[in-house]
């Protein structure tokens, strides 16, 4: 039994030729048994186990990666989405203020609920009651590059609409009356957006109403 067995148990028979045990045939197989055991669970076994799965893991993680697709700007051709392009024309409306802080001529009468304006803005100082000069000017940037200068503070009140807008900020050079929807909304009003306009309100019901002029600015 033990001369036919492969290089492999070679070990195993020498060391049950060499003892001094009563070698049976039960003896022999047990030993047989036991060495088979040892040698499927050498480490050359179990590094040949390992690195099939992290073949398996490699080629799984490569069709993987196949899958992604590079997004491409159609803009400027980047590594980004169009919409987070810098070059994108939409993305300079200003973050301080909207198209509509151009100085062209406009109606210097109306006021247009901006969703761009930082703050609420006139370029009427006669509407400011409580006219306040600023202590240094605050330049703000526009949506076609220029600036204008804000020089003073005070409040609106419009008597015959029982209507105050506190805190509006004088710029001459404005091109129109701005209502900041973000200012609004901190003093806790809501503002309602429908097709055709808006709709200011507060606890007792709708104050102010005006119509859609195009995106982002409504005029009251």
């Amino acid at each position: 039994m033990l001369q036919g067995l492969t290089e492999t148990f070679q070990p195993m028979r020498l060391a049950i030729e060499n003892t001094n045990i009563e070698l049976t045939t039960d003896y022999v197989k047990t030993k047989l048994l036991q060495m088979e055991d040892t040698y499927q669970a050498s480490p050359s076994t179990v590094t040949t186990a390992l690195q099939a799965k992290n073949k398996s893991q490699k080629d799984k993680s490569h069709k993987n990666m196949s899958r992604l697709r590079v997004v491409k700007c159609f803009i400027c051709k980047e590594n980004h989405k169009a919409k987070d392009c810098p070059k994108n024309p939409i993305q300079k409306k200003d973050a301080l203020t909207s198209l509509a802080l151009a100085t062209a001529a406009q109606g210097h009468g109306e006021w247009i609920l901006d969703s761009g304006a930082s703050n609420h803005m006139t370029n009427r100082s006669d509407w400011l009651k409580d006219f306040k000069k600023l202590d240094k000017s605050i330049v703000i940037a526009c949506a076609n590059g220029e600036t204008v200068v804000g020089e003073a503070i005070g409040n609106v009140v419009n008597e015959d609409m029982d209507v105050s807008i506190n805190n509006v900020l004088y710029v001459p050079n404005l091109a129109t009356n701005l209502l900041s929807v973000s200012t609004i909304v901190n003093k806790n009003l809501v503002v309602v957006f429908e097709k055709s306009g808006f709709k200011i309100i507060k606890a007792d019901g709708c104050k102010v109403s005006g119509e859609t002029l195009y995106e982002g600015e409504w005029d009251i």
